[in-house]
């Protein structure tokens, strides 16, 4: 399936396989939705109310805004009244993300485990996004779905990849070997570049896109607004270093207090297990 990744020719390597109609594709109600929330002709309350056609969707939508990784004040019991408080940006970031965990794959495969890939993903989500309070704060649902995504291609890799994929996630997770420099090492591309191509075809915004591609280049020499992102993105590695290294960055790099990022990690800790929890029900 994926037999365009080949270093010999790596300008067509995403033009011959992998084609549109074998990525999966968002049910047609969950597309509809996020054309709409991307229409600023379209009201919110129609928003809310084709939401609302999926029971389902509006279940999940209603219990992640109201996990601790939102921090709202108050409970939120209605997709409209979700809707009216959240705004299109943070809705579509929880549609986006609700669509891409329906069609990835789920099945285990070597080296790759659904639960603990969404609890990863929920980590990176929940730390990129109290991070980018203190940097950028226009900027929250953004790098909460950038960091949430970054890793989307994996999932796909892992089942429809080269044969021996398994055996490059298995190296990565023991050695705490950037998976990027090894895929890059034996295929000649790495995943953050197939997450790109996935995000272009599913019609993703060009800067989340831009974010998916760049996320494992150094935070400090990227945009502001994905930075955060960009600073978890070696969430297990930071995890063993005793995150010394992002309260090092926004001290130097952004005049954040140490104190402050050392509060703020504390708590993307205690909320990133509730999202976990919600993505997986």
């Amino acid at each position: 399936m994926l037999s365009l990744f080949k270093r010999e020719d790596p300008n067509q390597r995403f033009a011959d396989n992998l084609a549109a109609e074998e990525l999966p594709a968002f049910p047609a109600l969950l597309w509809n939705i996020l054309e709409q929330l991307r229409d600023p002709e379209t009201s919110l309350d129609a928003i809310a109310e084709r939401i609302s056609l999926d029971p389902a969707l509006a279940v999940k939508l209603l219990k992640t805004v109201n996990s601790a990784a939102f921090g709202l004040r108050s409970s939120v019991h209605s997709v409209s009244h979700a809707v009216a408080l959240m705004g299109r940006r943070h809705v579509e970031s929880v549609v986006l993300t609700l669509a891409v965990q329906k069609v990835l794959p789920s099945a285990p495969r070597p080296g790759f485990n659904a639960t603990d890939y969404w609890r990863g993903a929920a980590a990176r989500a929940t730390l990129a996004r109290n991070l980018a309070t203190l940097i950028c704060p226009r900027q929250t649902a953004f790098n909460f779905t950038a960091a949430l995504l970054q890793n989307m291609a994996v999932p796909l890799l892992a089942h429809h990849g080269p044969s021996d994929y398994g055996d490059i996630l298995v190296a990565s997770s023991l050695d705490g070997e950037d998976l990027n420099v090894l895929e890059d090492s034996q295929y000649g591309w790495n995943h953050a570049e197939v997450g790109a191509w996935m995000g272009e075809r599913w019609a993703f915004p060009e800067n989340l896109t831009d974010a998916i591609t760049n996320h494992h280049e150094a935070a400090s020499s990227t945009l502001i607004e994905s930075a955060p992102a960009c600073l978890v993105a070696q969430l297990d590695e930071l995890e063993e270093k005793g995150m010394d290294w992002v309260v090092s960055v926004l001290r130097e790099t952004f005049g954040i207090p140490e104190d402050l990022t050392a509060e703020t990690i504390q708590h993307a800790r205690e909320e990133s297990d509730e999202l976990a929890r919600v993505i997986l029900s």
